[in-house]
């Protein structure tokens, strides 16, 4: 890290925007959350570091403390991180993790197919006439 006090410029390009969004869809707290709490680092950080990560020109999940090394965590994961806690262990924690618990994708496909049948019925009743609600 840098002494304190001192001014470093980072090329971050676009991943500030990035970050600012996964903000506001809550990517960090909903993987903490479905991930629980790790050992020294949050789930949902890795997460993030591996979005930016690839939107960024993707390294290997091995190379993420190089990549990151250069970059401001704080301003992008939202804390400072030391680069050397984003290794691929990590990483392939994270990951094992998610594949456990299953991902909001499924979760999110079973509510469409909830609709789909809700506005079938919906059709069903205007053919028989009938107000719907």
């Amino acid at each position: 890290m840098s002494e304190p006090g001192r001014i470093r410029a980072s090329d971050v390009k676009y991943l500030p925007i990035v970050a600012a969004y996964a903000r506001t869809l809550g990517v960090v707290e909903e993987v903490d959350r479905l991930c629980g709490s790790a050992n020294g680092i949050s789930p949902g950080r890795v997460v993030l570091a591996m979005i930016l990560d690839a939107l960024s020109g993707r390294t290997p999940l091995f190379r993420l403390p190089q990549a990151f090394a250069k970059l401001d965590t704080g301003l992008l994961l939202g804390e400072r991180i030391s680069p050397e806690k984003l290794n691929d262990d990590a990483a392939g924690r994270v990951l094992d993790r998610l594949y456990e618990v299953g991902t909001a994708m499924e979760r999110g496909h079973g509510k469409r197919k909830e609709r789909r049948k809700g506005s079938r019925r919906r059709k069903e009743k205007a053919e028989r006439g009938q107000v719907c609600s």
